[in-house]
């Protein structure tokens, strides 16, 4: 099994928060080969200046059925010896996925002061459907800076 990372800092323009949710980075089964992918640690945090007055953002982990419209992003292995993922990554979303009615996964609401990493030990699987996967979004109702989402994943 090989392990890789992806985060919205690899290529592109971040997006800034609004308050309707953006999808930092997209992780799905790339048409050709099929393959499964497992979410197994997620950081999530602030990266811009914090806002004059004290607000939250909302992070979301949400199952999609199409990555959207964003940069690609080439999945960077953890061990150097293994081949390219066969999982596609969008980051920096400007259209966001398809994300289905009550298919969300994981949400927490930080301050804007703070960061979070979630080690997921059964880790988050997607299915060996063409761009059908998991997307980390974030907003905010007042921060309207860029959020640092780093994924790690299993193939």
């Amino acid at each position: 099994m090989a392990r890789f990372t992806v985060n919205n800092r690899m290529v592109g323009t971040q997006q800034p928060n609004t308050t309707t949710f953006k999808s930092q980075v997209v992780l799905t089964a790339a048409a050709t080969p099929l393959g499964r992918g497992s979410l197994v640690d997620v950081s999530l945090g602030p990266d811009g200046a914090p806002n004059a007055t004290d607000c939250q953002i909302v992070y979301d982990l949400s199952r999609c059925t199409t990555a959207g419209t964003g940069t690609a992003a080439t999945p960077n292995p953890l061990d150097n010896q293994v081949g390219a993922a066969v999982s596609a990554a969008t980051v920096n979303c400007t259209a966001e996925p398809t994300v289905a009615a009550a298919a969300n996964l994981y949400t927490v609401a930080l301050n804007q002061r703070s960061s979070l990493r979630v080690f997921f030990d059964q880790g988050m699987r997607w299915p060996s459907t063409a761009n059908a996967g998991i997307a980390a979004r974030s907003l905010s109702p007042t921060y309207a800076a860029n959020t640092l989402i780093n994924t790690i994943f299993d193939e």
